[in-house]
């Protein structure tokens, strides 16, 4: 053999070498080979490992710091919780603020019970008793209060208009009517029945004795604002027409839309009505109900719990609920509940203004998560469109 060929001959080796090397390695660094650690070690040039980001499995839509069911790292697993019951309970417990009317008549002069309780000055209107057995939790000058009152068969409650302010009416026990002052049926409120009475103006009467849960909300910056606005010029607030129809639901023949894997049950009310200052839910969940800290960026959130008892965490502070405390969450404040004892816990809830219940509806079928779909048109309005007109069809060439 000549010293060329043998030169040639150990340069091939020489490369196959390398390439059996190669292929080695590219094997043992595959994709699919098995790791030894989870998650694996990150780069040489000591660069964090990052993984990638989990899919929430709550009703497949997006959390974020604004959502009642907290991050995505505190969001309950689908497979760890178990669906609730959507009944509602038969009885409504009396809430910290406790009003009678003993009077035929009594009428509400500074449109609440007590001026004190949203802090004017004044006395409760004539014939009428106010107590404040449980102060709220929560922010002080809200645009919300929330109380019990108490109506005996045949005594009326007269609500006085204005315009700023929003009167829901939930009956707890007995039977009264409701009616506007500006004419009218009345409308039967029995337990669960709620009124949704825009600007004021009506009056309830009792035709058994009576508990009504009684919320009013303004679109004012405070309760307070709106009140004393409205006794330093009467005139500015009183309507000439009804800001918007007295409406009623049947809340606990409402249907009940599934959260968080079923473990919390939402029945919304009159999403579509006009001119909304507030927007009323009920909530129900287990015992162990959890709603992982959050807060709201603009809106405030008003809770009455009904039913069972547990911790809300709000402004770094923990205070124990039970049913009949009322909570006033302020905007930008976070807040979280867990539930605890043996009772479902039952929440009547109020945005102000309305917003964050939408997260609450159903999304439509075959929607992708987080998918926002376009608001559809009502009947009348889809034929009445007019149609695009028929394209003409293009003249012949010229020859």
């Amino acid at each position: 053999m000549s010293l060329r060929a043998f030169l040639i001959g150990t340069a091939s080796l020489s490369r196959l070498s390398t390439l059996g090397l190669l292929g080695g390695l590219a094997v043992g660094c595959s994709a699919t080979a098995p790791e030894s650690q989870y998650p694996p070690p990150g780069p040489s040039d000591g660069l964090p490992y990052i993984p990638f980001p989990e899919v929430n499995d709550l009703d497949d839509e997006s959390i974020d710091d604004d959502d009642d069911f907290g991050a995505e790292g505190d969001a309950p697993s689908a497979a760890k919780v178990a669906a609730v019951s959507a009944d509602l309970p038969t009885s409504i417990p009396l809430l910290g603020a406790v009003s009678e009317c003993k009077a035929k008549t009594c009428l509400l002069t500074d449109w609440v019970p007590e001026p004190a309780w949203v802090g004017i000055g004044g006395k409760a209107p004539k014939g009428t008793t106010a107590a404040l057995n449980t102060p709220p939790v929560g922010g002080k000058d809200g645009p919300a209060l929330l109380w019990s009152e108490k109506l005996p068969k045949g005594n009326t409650l007269v609500l006085p208009r204005h315009q700023h302010l929003e009167y829901w009416l939930l009956g707890g026990a007995g039977k009264a009517l409701v009616t506007g002052d500006d004419g009218g049926a009345p409308k039967a409120l029995e337990s669960w029945t709620l009124a949704r009475v825009a600007g004021g103006g009506a009056t309830l009467r009792a035709t058994e004795d009576s508990v009504i849960l009684i919320a009013v909300v303004t679109n004012k910056e405070s309760l307070k604002q709106a009140i004393e606005a409205a006794k330093a010029k009467p005139w500015e607030v009183r309507w000439k027409k009804r800001p918007a129809p007295i409406e009623l639901s049947q809340l606990n023949q409402a249907e009940a839309i599934p959260n968080q894997g079923g473990a919390l049950q939402v029945r919304l009310s009159m999403p579509a009505s006009p001119r909304r200052v507030g927007a009323l839910q009920i909530l129900k969940g287990g015992a162990d109900l959890r709603m992982p800290e959050h807060q709201h960026e603009s809106e405030w959130e008003h809770v009455a719990l009904l039913s069972g008892s547990g911790t809300m965490r709000y402004a770094s502070a923990d205070v124990e609920l039970k049913a009949g405390d009322v909570a006033h969450l302020a905007p930008g404040k976070l807040h979280s509940f867990r539930g605890k004892g043996d009772q479902p816990v039952v929440a009547l809830q109020i945005y102000s203004p309305p917003g964050p219940e939408a997260r609450f509806a159903q999304k439509p079928q075959g929607s992708a998560p987080g998918a926002k779909t376009a608001p559809e048109k009502p009947a009348a309005e889809q034929s009445t469109a007019k149609k695009p007109a028929p394209k003409k069809a293009a003249a012949p060439a010229k020859k």
